[in-house]
């Protein structure tokens, strides 16, 4: 973030939403205005393993539903998650799928797309060799980014398209070298991360001009010990490739999501010391801190009226998983 600008800070109004709390992870806001998260409904040390369930929230109502998927025949088991939603207003789902109970054959992985309504559902990307975070998609709908979702120490961004993996290098430049935001053969990273770039949260902006990432410069450093390392805000023109820094010095980023005008960022992090989710105006270069909450899995209505995010309610680091939906009001900001 250059020296002359400062975050400035308001407090916008947040509603918790208690039929969407507990082991919940991830986040999609779909074009008919519902929200559909994914829900881990085994209890902690009950030696059971049910599938995750799919569930769409009704913001208007209350209501949550189940949404119906249909997982690959070849599957043991099989688990469906990181939502994201599609241009057409379809819902895209990453599926983990076990081959073999000893991993004697690796698990396979594919995304597919469901509707929320009907049930329908289609491959999108086949047989690839790792599991992808939430995608996000071009507005044709032949092409997405993504990220390793296995690696969540050291993550890279990846290119997808109907026939898998594609490669179109993004290169960042500092003053001491260049790095690459991308990876080409994804899955093959070692966990410890050192000499590694690290890229995640890829976000492909709803006018198809940009693409959105937070990002990290190769390190010396191994394992856990770069947990704290700075992460920065880049966007990447589609057609050229060239990465742009916007916001500098992110902790614990976990979180990015698009305004539906493409002229606005949301992110959730600690910058300049605060913890928060932050609307960054492209037009402007100015973070605003919206909410003292770190929101993770944000989304971003598509009315542009609200963000919506995870806010972890566990009592303790280790602690199981207590996640709470809770959406911000942004008409406070609007306009301004």
């Amino acid at each position: 973030m250059p020296a002359s600008q400062g975050p400035s800070s308001t407090d916008l109004p947040t509603r918790n939403v208690a039929a969407a709390s507990g082991v919940v992870f991830g986040l999609a806001w779909l074009k008919d205005g519902s929200l559909v998260f994914v829900k881990d409904p085994n209890v902690v040390g009950s030696g059971t393993v049910a599938p995750y369930q799919t569930l769409r929230f009704d913001p208007k109502n209350g209501s949550v539903q189940r949404v119906a998927v249909q997982p690959d025949v070849r599957c043991l088991q099989s688990q469906f998650q990181t939502p994201s939603a599609l241009p057409d207003g379809r819902i895209a789902l990453s599926e983990d799928c076990e081959l073999s109970p000893t991993k004697a054959t690796p698990d396979t992985h594919r995304i597919v797309d469901v509707d929320s309504i009907d049930g329908h559902q289609q491959v999108l990307v086949d047989n690839l060799p790792f599991l992808p975070q939430e995608s996000s998609w071009n507005a044709a709908g032949d092409r997405a980014v993504t990220s390793d979702f296995e690696l969540s120490l050291c993550p890279a961004l990846v290119w997808l398209g109907p026939n898998g993996v594609e490669q179109h290098a993004i290169i960042a430049r500092d003053s001491n070298r260049d790095w690459r935001l991308d990876e080409s053969k994804p899955g093959t990273r070692g966990s410890d991360c050192q000499g590694f770039a690290r890229a995640q949260f890829p976000r492909w902006s709803p006018d198809g001009k940009i693409i959105a990432v937070v990002a990290s410069p190769p390190s010396p450093k191994d394992g856990m010990a770069r947990i704290n390392d700075p992460w920065d805000l880049y966007t990447v023109a589609a057609r050229t490739l060239v990465p742009s820094p916007k916001v500098t010095g992110l902790l614990h980023p976990a979180g990015l999501a698009w305004s539906p005008d493409s002229q606005k960022l949301a992110f959730s992090a600690r910058l300049a010391g605060l913890d928060g989710t932050w609307v960054y105006d492209l037009r402007d270069g100015n973070p605003r801190r919206v909410s003292r909450l770190i929101l993770q899995w944000l989304v971003w209505s598509p009315d542009g009226h609200n963000l919506a995010g995870l806010v972890d309610k566990g009592a303790s680091p280790g602690a199981p998983i207590n996640n709470q939906l809770t959406i911000i009001d942004l008409s406070g900001i609007l306009g301004s």
